[in-house]
């Protein structure tokens, strides 16, 4: 109940909302005698009102307001005031009843926030000034009205001219903007009544619109009477909206029904089954929305209409509390966590106390602009702005070198050709960072954006857009030089993508024949490559299946089917029927069991959304776990994945007191002030650095001392990367949200500097006997490095994996760089630079014996001068086979060799002799010219299928839910996986724009800049449903509108100097061909060997010179400050410090556990005794 008071002459002096109620409340307004307010006292806010004449009368002279809070944290907000003042000339003075100018001068009192209103003497503003603090005030102006006095000719503050025209009843007939590329105009024609009947956009499109008896729009159609149709209630709603295509064929319906107050009471299915039924109060407020399976959402309201309780379908309920003037102070989740703000007298947050990010403080200028902020780590951001508010200037005090200036209005854009004319007045047209990076953009007279000019670290990267005359973008070049164009059709609908590497070259397609539902998605085209895609839809435009076609052979074959609620349930891979899969939900909607080619996963929630299980069964490589997840119960953010039986996890996260992951069991991440992920250490070894925009986009990574350079589009696309030097990689196409190609430079014509890259690969024997698992299973090591004997950067390698084709499985793999596959087909390794030697070690089991080979190669798209050591065939055979050292030349130019495998060797002891060979390696050269890669997505634009020009498919990802990816075809690197993340094999981890996604555990590994904004869990990924729901920016998941539019051993710092010690003193060694000559001569678990230290591995597997002989270590987990616990003899080992380690490893720890497995081959001989003869003794 709401009670009014009003004075003698009727005026309300005092209104009390909620009568009665806990949350009642009292307005309270004082009047001028001539009957204009004086103040208004709310809660928390007194405004008070003066006016030109005094005693409240004349015009408006100024407006206060006073805050009346009373806070006193994080600061005192009592008494604070603002004041907005008017000022006025006249065309009459001193009549003063015509006004020729308003001043409004705003609350500010760092700048003249002063705009002015330039009125004519019949009372129309004509032109208004707005004082941006540098210069000339930005301008906008009427220049020419009508006799009827409607504004005919406008000109913005770059000059560019819109011209208006009227029909003689003075209703707009047309629009149109005069640009240096010619006129964009739109017309408009009408019924009698003044009816809009057509549209035609500049485009040539056309818009009709017809209407029932009752004047209420009925149908809109286009120029080839494509329809939408709307059947209405009596209130006007939409009731029915049906779609039909050229020949009238029902292409897409929806249905609504309403109640007799015209609100949504039925939304509808595909099937016409009940999607939701909604409940409402006698106030309107929605308390119950029921769905297709009966199950309610509950709102509860308070007396001033505020929800305050929502109770989920699994009973999970959250409570809402709000201040006397509605603004939200806390959030209580079902889990009981509250998050809580303290909000000042003109409703503006001044601090945030989050389970997941902390208290946060928040200060303002009079504008209410953020002028700093202060998170949880007490890290300190400043903010400055010009007199129209925009923002200048953020400066980071513990950080200078990333403050980051911002200008506006610059007319003109130099470059290295140039200076660019820019029609900039008005908008954001530089971004200048402290440590010389930089953005410049430059417009067309209708705001789009022309030039793109960046510089990052020295390098300038210019990516320039030209527009059709109706201002769609026709061509978009590079800064690799590469043009698009793109073709329309009648409906202004992009009809076809053309490429060419540059203008001195010819175009080549890269998409044809686009074809379109009636106002609605894709439904086909021919790629550049010749195959054809085929879409189709349900008639919500729900996707039905997406084929890719050869002829008539089936590339990709996906289908699509969802249950009563409109879920996504089924997705059957009819080309590849194992790969299909099914889809349940919880009550909420989150994923809680997907079944496919993994196995069957099955996904639990707390209330609040996060994880606190999952767990596979059922799985074909036998790789059948159970993951708990562990959370403080005062926070979200997760600490703890405990893990049972194969395959499972173990994994342990700390955060800072902003919710940034900080340590995980592998790495340490290091974030800047403005809480981006910067650096990622092993200890003190530094496994990544990135850096970061303005726009938090990520421009650069570098790993191992090399540095990629990525370059964005306006919508945050990933346009292109290049190296540190500013040669190209790649480009990246897109139509669309949908990547369509991916462009690799052309490295034949790269210039010969006399130092070409050498790749080798060198393959070194299991580090241990295979070792029996619970399950049966035996689990052995490989080890593989790739050297760079050459004198340049090798870039874009690629490691390819050929297991034995008998059952073997991929348990774990590190690697000192990039990524591999799940089944360790595959590695990405990037660069690996002069010198420098990446290596990876892959963990396998196998169910029985085997004595197949194991074979590996390497590829890179710079230019190498021999090749001939690039791949490896089998040495030599045996019961379990090995890889081993190859030294093809004195000064370590590491070859590599092949061996067979067998993968259930029991834990026996055998005389052996070590064994250096080499082998002769076949390969290839890999400098190519530019290669078109076409990217096939699927309903989530997430790529599945990439294929070359001969349409062979050159990488095909197998995905589990969440978007764990395991790479089957990897002839090419792909690393982007959902929409707007870019896999970082360095860590595991995706780049989502804003944060960092972890697919293994479905969550962000940052809180969300947006707060409980984006929902309850700030970690969580798009609610808990990945299956038709993408997060682009890493900010606020949303459902997708379907169908709508290896260990590194680095060869320096004293490395080398050890190589000729160990390799003279083994050189002497006798071989020990008897078992006790083994055990007196190579002591086991020896405190004597590396100065006292000795193995350690997080994954509790023993060291590698123990009586099992597992993992060795590697880099990514030795450090010096951590102990990384062996379960079972917990040693713990400094490699990374340890200047000896690589060649002890090598020639002591190697042939010590050698030595225990393996015979020579019959005839080889060590020292002249020949090892055959010692082989059973």
């Amino acid at each position: 109940m709401t009670d009014l008071d009003h004075n003698a002459k009727g005026q309300e002096i005092r209104r009390t909302e909620a009568v009665g109620q806990p949350e009642q409340r009292t307005t309270e307004t004082d009047w001028y005698p001539g009957g204009t307010i004086k103040e208004i006292r709310a809660p928390g806010k007194t405004t008070r009102f003066t006016y030109t004449q005094g005693d409240g009368l004349g015009r408006l002279a100024s407006r206060t307001e006073i805050d009346t809070t009373t806070h006193s944290a994080p600061y005192a907000t009592q008494g604070l005031s603002r004041t907005w003042s008017y000022s006025y000339t006249y065309h009459d003075a001193p009549a003063n009843l015509k006004v020729a100018t308003v001043t409004v001068d705003g609350p500010r009192t760092d700048v003249n926030d002063i705009t002015v209103q330039h009125v004519n003497p019949a009372g129309r503003i004509y032109r208004v000034e707005q004082q941006n603090g540098t210069g000339a005030p930005l301008v906008n102006e009427v220049t020419e009205f009508s006799a009827e006095g409607l504004p005919k000719t406008i000109v913005d503050p770059n000059g560019t001219v819109t011209q208006l025209a009227y029909t003689p009843r003075g209703w707009l007939k047309s629009r149109t903007v005069v640009t240096p590329q010619g006129s964009v105009t739109t017309t408009y024609a009408y019924d009698l009544v003044g009816q809009v009947t057509q549209v035609t956009l500049p485009t040539g499109t056309q818009l009709n619109y017809q209407y029932d008896a009752a004047h209420r729009l009925q149908a809109i159609s286009t120029q080839d009477n494509e329809r939408i149709e709307y059947e209405l209630t009596a209130q006007g709603a939409h009731r029915i909206e049906r779609i039909l295509s050229s020949s009238g064929s029902l292409r897409r319906l929806v249905h609504q029904e309403f109640d007799d107050l015209g609100r949504l009471w039925k939304s509808f299915g595909v099937q016409d089954q009940v999607l939701e039924t909604n409940q409402y109060d006698e106030n309107g407020n929605l308390v119950r929305i029921t769905d297709a399976y009966q199950q309610p959402i509950l709102r509860a309201f308070d007396g001033l209409n505020r929800l305050r309780t929502q109770t989920e379908r699994d009973t999970g309920a959250t409570q809402y509390e709000y201040n006397a003037q509605d603004q939200l102070v806390s959030i209580t989740d079902p889990n009981g966590l509250t998050t809580a703000w303290v909000v000042d007298g003109f409703g503006r947050k001044i601090q945030e106390t989050s389970p997941d990010r902390g208290t946060t403080v928040y200060r303002y200028d009079l504008a209410d602009n953020l002028i700093q902020k202060t998170d949880a780590r007490n890290s300190v951001t400043k903010y400055s702005y010009d007199a129209l508010n925009r923002l200048t200037e953020m400066q980071y005090p513990a950080s200078a070198q990333d403050n980051v200036s911002l200008k506006y209005d610059e007319t003109s854009l130099p470059t290295a050709n140039g200076s660019i004319a820019n029609k900039g007045k008005g908008r954001l047209t530089s971004a200048i960072v402290a440590n010389g990076d930089k953005i410049q953009w430059a417009y067309d007279a209708l705001g789009n954006i022309t030039n793109d000019v960046r510089v990052q670290e020295g390098k300038t990267f210019q990516t320039t857009y030209t527009y059709n005359v109706a201002g769609q973008l026709a061509t978009l070049t590079y800064p690799s030089g590469r043009e698009l164009s793109y073709g329309y059709d009648n409906k202004g609908r992009i009809h076809q993508l053309r490429s060419r590497e540059n203008s001195s070259k010819s175009w080549t397609t890269l998409a044809n024949n686009l074809s379109y539902e009636p106002f609605g998605p894709l439904t086909g085209f021919t790629w550049g490559n010749g195959l054809t895609e085929t879409l189709s839809y349900d008639t919500h435009y729900q996707p039905e299946t997406i084929q890719t076609r050869s002829g008539s052979t089936d590339v990709r074959n996906l289908q699509y089917g969802f249950n009563l609620a409109n879920e996504l349930d089924h997705l059957t891979d009819a080309k590849t029927p194992a790969r299909s899969q099914l889809f349940s939900y919880d009550p909420n909607g989150r994923l809680s069991q997907a079944q496919g080619q993994y196995g069957t996963l099955a996904y639990q929630y707390d209330l609040t959304g996060n994880r606190v299980s999952q767990a596979q069964t059922n799985a074909s490589d036998g790789q059948n776990f159970t993951e708990s997840y562990q959370y403080p119960a005062n926070t979200h953010r997760l600490t703890q994945v405990n893990a049972s039986g194969q395959g499972g996890q173990n994994r342990s996260f700390q955060y800072s007191a902003a919710g940034n992951l900080t340590q995980d069991e592998r790495y340490t991440y290091v974030y800047n002030a403005a809480n981006r992920l910067t650096q990622v250490l092993s200890g003190p070894a530094v496994i990544a650095e990135y850096r970061y925009n303005h726009l938090g986009e990520r421009i650069s990574k570098t790993i191992d001392g090399k540095t990629t350079q990525f370059i964005y589009g306006p919508n945050h696309q990933l346009l292109a990367e290049h190296h540190q030097d500013g040669s190209a990689i790649r480009d990246y196409v897109y139509l669309g949200n949908k990547l369509l190609a991916m462009v690799d430079a052309d490295t034949t014509t790269n210039p010969d500097t006399g130092t070409k890259a050498d790749l080798a690969i060198t393959l070194k024997g299991a580090t241990g006997n295979s070792v029996k698992q619970p399950d049966g299973r035996y689990q052995v090591t490989y080890k593989v490095n790739v050297q760079n004997a050459g004198g340049s950067a090798a870039e874009n390698v690629v490691l390819t994996n050929t297991f034995p084709a008998t059952d073997v499985n991929l348990v774990s793999y590190t690697a000192s760089q990039g990524i591999c596959t799940e089944d360790g087909s595959s590695c990405d390794l990037g660069t690996v630079s002069a010198g420098q030697t990446a290596t990876v070690t892959l963990i396998a089991s196998k169910g029985q014996k085997a004595k197949e080979n194991f074979s590996a190669s390497v590829t890179t798209s710079s230019e190498e001068s021999n090749t001939d050591n690039n791949s490896a065939t089998a040495a030599f055979g045996g019961a379990f086979g090995l890889w081993i050292m190859a030294f093809l030349t004195a000064m370590l130019s590491l070859r590599s060799l092949t061996a067979k495998r067998a993968l259930n060797r029991k834990n026996t002891i055998s005389t052996a002799c070590l064994l250096l060979c080499g082998l002769s390696l076949m390969g290839a050269n890999t400098s190519q010219a530019e290669q078109i890669y076409y990217v096939h997505t699927d309903h989530l634009n997430t790529p599945t299928l990439v294929t070359d020009q001969n349409k062979t498919v050159v990488w095909e990802g197998v995905r589990k839910p969440f978007g764990e990816t395991e790479e089957v075809v990897n002839t090419v690197r792909q690393p982007i996986r959902f929409p707007g993340q870019y896999f970082d094999g360095e860590t595991g981890l995706s780049y989502n724009l804003m944060r960092d996604y972890d697919s293994r555990t479905g969550r962000y590994v940052q809180a969300d800049p947006l707060g409980v904004a984006a929902g309850s869990s700030l970690y969580g990924y798009v609610e808990q449903n990945p299956i038709t729901s993408i997060d682009p920016q890493g900010l606020f998941g949303g459902d997708v509108v379907l169908g709508l539019d290896p260990i590194i051993f680095l060869l320096v710092n004293g490395y080398f100097p050890d190589l000729s010690q160990h390799l003279n003193r083994n050189s002497n060694n006798q071989c020990p061909c008897k078992k006790s000559e083994i055990n007196s001569e190579w002591k086991q678990d020896s405190s004597a060997w590396n100065g006292g230290n000795k193995f350690r591995h997080p994954l509790g597997y023993e060291c590698a010179y123990d009586s099992e002989g597992k993992l060795l270590p590697d880099t990514s987990y030795a450090n010096n400050s951590n102990v990384w616990p062996d379960t079972e003899q917990n040693y713990s080992y400094n490699y990374g410090s340890n200047p000896l380690t690589f060649w002890h490893i090598l020639f002591d720890v190697y042939p010590s556990w050698y030595y225990q497995q393996y015979p020579y081959p019959s005839g080889l001989t060590n020292n002249g005794k020949k090892c055959d003869e010692c082989e059973n003794n």
